[in-house]
């Protein structure tokens, strides 16, 4: 396959053996799927009115490398649109030679531009963006260290074409404070091998600190709030029990009075059970209530860790003989 480049040239190899060409012969450039031709050379000349408007005034043969058998097609101002299979087809007489090239169109885009777009918690959402890209690009993200933030599963890329031309790249990255603090967005094209990115450091300030005292309010509300639950399931059973009572109070008969009873059995047992129910339920809450301040406080402990993380230089002078540093002194 020919890669070209979008507003750029390229030239559609075709090749004649043996060399030499007869003065009657025919030269048709065709691209698959396209009902008129790309170029046609027929009775000594170029017949521009019969090729394909879209090609007018940018296609080119050496006329020149006839004599050397060479017949191959200049495109100029490439477009996406050129991509596609073309037919090199040289008829003379009886006798007819095809060839088939295929065209690669490719574009590199704009330079990205990362923004910080919102916050998560304790960690920030950045946005890479970039347009004019062809075919569609490979996003990544990366750290400080240069490795992918795709493995901790918090990048996400939208790649979608404009206007049946280019693609536009759309990805955010949702990462955590670091000692660093350093984030890179790249954008390649796999088929020029080539790519452009952009790398900010941002500042710890940037980063939202998790609030104690606002964790705490949460497992406080939720107990609060089973509390109240209960005592409303509490009143309601009460009254449940109160109207029953007042129903055997009103003299009824021996089957009344029985049926009553069972009722009353019923409903106290209901209750019972309804109580253990709910009460479990408490106690599970508030597990859950206690394994989320643990979880809340350890990420509170992390973000004044990472706070006061520092640089370290070790000195070679002093180190033990069996010790090797590494060339940056810093293990």
């Amino acid at each position: 396959a020919v890669v070209g480049i979008v507003g750029g040239q390229v030239v559609l190899d075709c090749q004649l053996v043996p060399a030499e060409l007869p003065a009657n012969v025919e030269v048709r450039w065709n691209r698959l799927k396209l009902g008129e031709p790309v170029h046609l050379y027929r009775e000594g000349k170029d017949q521009p009115t019969l090729q394909d408007l879209s090609y007018a005034h940018r296609t080119e043969l050496y006329k020149s490398q006839f004599r050397n058998g060479n017949v191959s097609l200049l495109i100029k101002q490439l477009t996406v649109q050129d991509e596609g299979v073309y037919s090199c087809q040289v008829a003379s007489g009886q006798e007819r030679k095809d060839n088939k090239v295929m065209l690669k169109i490719a574009a590199v885009g704009l330079n990205p531009v990362i923004q910080l777009t919102g916050h998560r918690g304790s960690m920030v959402e950045l946005g890479c963006t970039s347009k004019g890209w062809y075919p569609e690009p490979k996003v990544m993200w990366l750290d400080g260290h240069k490795e992918e933030l795709r493995k901790r599963g918090v990048t996400e890329n939208k790649v979608e074409m404009k206007r049946m031309e280019f693609y536009e790249v759309n990805s955010s990255a949702v990462v955590m404070q670091e000692s660093q603090n350093i984030f890179s967005c790249v954008i390649r094209n796999d088929l020029l091998n080539s790519m452009k990115g952009v790398t900010v450091q941002i500042s710890g300030q940037f980063f939202p600190s998790v609030c104690g005292w606002l964790s705490a309010f949460w497992v406080i509300f939720v107990l609060f709030l089973l509390v109240i639950l209960l005592a409303v399931y509490l009143v309601w059973r009460l009254r449940k029990l109160v109207s029953v009572n007042k129903e055997l109070k009103k003299r009824p008969s021996v089957n009344e009075y029985e049926e009553l009873q069972r009722k009353l059995e019923k409903e106290r047992a209901e209750s019972d059970q309804g109580l253990q129910t709910l009460l479990h339920q408490i106690d599970t809450e508030r597990e859950e209530a206690a394994k989320e301040r643990k979880r809340l406080q350890n990420i509170i402990d992390w973000d004044q860790m990472l706070r006061r993380a520092v640089d370290v230089t070790l000195d070679p002078d002093s180190a033990n003989g069996q010790l090797l540093l590494s060339r940056d002194l810093r293990s």
